[in-house]
């Protein structure tokens, strides 16, 4: 879910701007679509052989503690590494009542939360602290790059209790500024997790949203299988004069301080590791921490001249949608534990256990007997990442169901799986069967096979198999952003002067004898701009779609211009070198 919706754009935070991002929210939330009926098809075919009752299914090696709030209850419930079995998860009467409090407090074994004034104050057990405050800043960039300028100040509009149970508290604080709405909650428990969840309501255009986490220090940062320290910013060196030209794409110049988020991004010192856990796109340390990018909101796709920026981004497009007015919700965590606590609570976060519900399905009726519970252990003596659980072609669907599991094993020596079942090696796409040598491999990815007999269980689907955590949904609430007509105003007077330069330097192209290519390259460039904002005015005048035959010819038109122009470019620098 959270890979799609970042795919769909950038550096914003939700679905883009243009007819084109636009159509890829349609694609993407089509393939989750499909991926969530691909999901349920497999928990049918699963549901014979749960007995009725409740399962965990931890992907992990290593054991974890699910907790979970459910409508009106909080579950909490155990399993070891690496295995499928039966549990009997303890749920406890979850109570919603808001009342409006002055500061909220949480203790356990692993840190101190105090909540006041907006913001939150982190004791860890290593006696430092540090805060979690939010952040609007002015954004003067585009939706390729921002622009961080002043920040705007905000109020606290209100801050109550949420959500209660015997080990779980929640509390909610709503914000609010000119541009955006937006409430905060805080859910803690005995972990050392902290959930959060923001949820945005935007107003205006050209801010950002931040969430830092204060600290001093190099950053620790985590990517998939991979950890390291970073200073807090880069230093990126603008490109030589002579070397300008030549860069097809654009280039960011200056103090860097806005990076992709991978697992994880935090601070350890004195054998505490405090950061955030979350699916969102970037972080930011602009504001003297580890900040998250919750919203960015802007309304050009490229601007011809970004702070901190040379060279060509892209179409010079007006796009009202990327204000993101409307709501949009981010679920985060931060953690804050020991050191050795960290990689368990890391990995349950990035692949968390899977708790089922098998119940009787009353539309079957009848009496049935028990099942034997399905239970699954891998992960004997080291560690391996199941990412996929996939169905496998049978020969015979009437006696067997084969299921696939496939491991990636990114350490140095071989990691042993066993099973109750036996074990098949199916090839990294499941399409072939082979005798399963018992472990995977260093740095190689499997695909391996579970054969589920049939005969042994009933056909017919008495049971009725749901997956209660984790929750999965794609909420957003889109708001229509309509055009300001000051901007169409001002994009038409900038069309018909990009118009007549570029019809000024073809007539002197045409008059010069011999190839100018200056003019040329003036030309193209000059025309470029104008169709481009012939395009962004096509688009905001009056509905349109990628296949609209307009839009296909600017298309064409441009894509024309774009290699031309580049061509010339190179050629004049080519040129100049010569003399």
């Amino acid at each position: 879910q959270a890979l799609l919706q970042n795919l769909i754009h950038d550096s914003i935070g939700g679905v883009g701007t243009d007819v084109v991002h636009q159509e890829m929210e349609t694609r993407y939330r089509s393939l989750f679509d499909r991926c969530m009926s691909a999901r349920q098809h497999l928990l049918e075919g699963l549901s014979p052989y749960f007995s009725e009752g409740y399962y965990l299914w931890n992907l992990q090696p290593l054991p974890v503690t699910v907790v979970q709030t459910l409508e009106d209850r909080y579950c909490v419930c155990s399993i070891t590494g690496g295995r499928l079995e039966k549990t009997d998860p303890v749920f406890e009467p979850l109570i919603t009542q808001e009342q409006k409090i002055e500061r909220f407090v949480w203790h356990n074994e692993h840190y101190d939360l105090f909540v006041e004034g907006g913001r939150a104050t982190l004791s860890q057990k290593s006696g430092d602290k540090r805060v979690i405050r939010f952040s609007v800043f002015e954004d003067e960039g585009d939706s390729y790059t921002s622009a961080l300028t002043r920040e705007a100040p905000y109020q606290t509009v209100d801050m109550t209790t949420y959500q209660r149970s015997r080990s779980y508290e929640s509390v909610k604080i709503q914000f609010e500024n000119p541009l955006i709405r937006w409430e905060w909650v805080i859910g803690c428990d005995h972990t050392p997790v902290i959930k959060m969840k923001a949820t945005l309501q935007g107003r205006g255009v050209g801010y950002a949203l931040i969430l830092t986490l204060e600290g001093a220090g190099n950053l620790t940062v985590y990517s998939p299988f991979d950890a390291f320290e970073r200073k807090p910013y880069d230093v990126i060196e603008e490109p030589a004069q002579a070397w300008q030209p030549f860069l097809v794409a654009a280039r960011e110049t200056g103090k860097g301080t806005e990076f992709s988020f991978k697992d994880f991004v935090g601070y350890r010192q004195k054998g505490v590791m405090t950061g955030w856990l979350s699916p969102l796109y970037g972080y930011t340390t602009v504001d003297n921490g580890a900040g998250l990018i919750l919203l960015r909101s802007v309304d050009f796709l490229s601007k011809p001249e970004v702070p901190g920026r040379i060279g060509d981004a892209g179409p010079y497009m007006y796009t009202p949608g990327a204000a993101m007015k409307g709501e949009i919700a981010h679920g985060f965590s931060l953690f804050c534990g020991k050191d050795e606590d960290f990689p368990k609570w890391k990995s349950a976060f990035s692949t968390p256990p899977i708790l089922f519900h098998s119940e009787a399905n009353p539309s079957e009726g009848g009496e049935v007997s028990d099942i034997p519970s399905l239970s699954l252990g891998f992960y004997e003596g080291g560690y391996a990442e199941c990412t996929t659980a996939i169905p496998l072609p049978s020969q015979n669907s009437s006696e067997a169901r084969k299921i696939g599991f496939r491991f990636y094993n990114p350490g140095t020596a071989p990691i042993p799986l066993r099973s109750a079942l036996e074990l098949h090696a199916c090839g990294v796409r499941g399409d072939r069967t082979a005798p399963f040598a018992g472990v995977i491999e260093p740095k190689t990815i499997e695909t391996v096979g579970l054969t589920l007999p049939i005969n042994d269980h009933p056909i017919r689907n008495i049971r009725s198999l749901s997956i209660l955590s984790p929750v999965l949904n794609w909420v957003r609430t889109p708001v229509a952003s309509p055009p300001d007509p000051l901007k169409i105003q001002e994009l038409v007077r900038l069309r018909d002067e990009q118009e007549a330069i570029s019809n000024r330097y073809e007539k002197e192209g045409r008059e010069i004898p011999g190839l100018n290519f200056q003019s040329r390259f003036a030309y193209y460039k000059a025309k470029r701009t104008a169709l481009e904002l012939s395009l962004s005015l096509c688009q905001n005048m009056r509905p349109t779609t990628a296949r609209d035959p307009e839009i296909q010819k600017v298309f064409l038109e441009l894509n024309d211009l774009r290699i031309k122009r580049r061509s010339i470019e190179l050629l004049i620098e080519t040129l100049k070198s010569e003399v």
